[in-house]
């Protein structure tokens, strides 16, 4: 289950709304992928090394024991969501003799980014609100793409 099914849907029947927008779309990222720059990391590159322990300790804890709310609202905090950005773009340097595993990794990336940001554009109207769930992964460079055209991006669980 996703956050379509795990809230989503539950979310929009509590707001009275009569549709949910699938959106995602996973692309060309392979577990073979994952597991090539994850090895790769972990056998040459300390540095990226650091960089993920450093991003897994600063993560916040998401169990059943703590409001969804709370886990939100830490999960979506300013610092963590740089901490991530840094994090992906760390990985274009990783490669392995002529095999550029980083760079491949991240146009995969991208590539899936921008077609979830292609998907909101296509369900949306002039004067749309949304409300998009998303995992943390994806909140650094979407934020991006709509604040790029234009687009006001709030977080509603920022401290304002």
């Amino acid at each position: 289950m996703d956050e379509i099914q795990q809230i989503g849907f539950r979310l929009a029947r509590q707001a009275g709304h009569d549709k949910v927008y699938a959106v995602n779309w996973s692309g060309g990222i392979t577990e073979g992928d994952m597991v090539a720059l994850n090895t790769t990391i972990q056998d040459s590159f300390p540095d990226i090394v650091r960089t993920l322990q450093r991003v897994s300790e600063c993560s916040p804890e998401v169990s059943p024991d703590i409001p969804l709310m709370t886990s939100y609202k830490d999960l979506n905090d300013a610092k963590i969501v740089n901490e991530m950005e840094n994090m992906y773009l760390s990985f274009i340097v990783v490669k392995e003799g002529e095999n550029q595993i980083g760079y491949d990794f991240l146009r995969k990336w991208n590539e899936r980014e921008l077609m979830i940001f292609k998907n909101v554009i296509d369900v949306c109207k002039d004067g749309d609100r949304l409300l998009l769930l998303v995992g943390g992964d994806h909140v650094w460079m979407l934020k991006s793409l709509f604040e790029g055209i234009g687009w006001k991006v709030t977080n509603p669980f920022a401290d304002e």
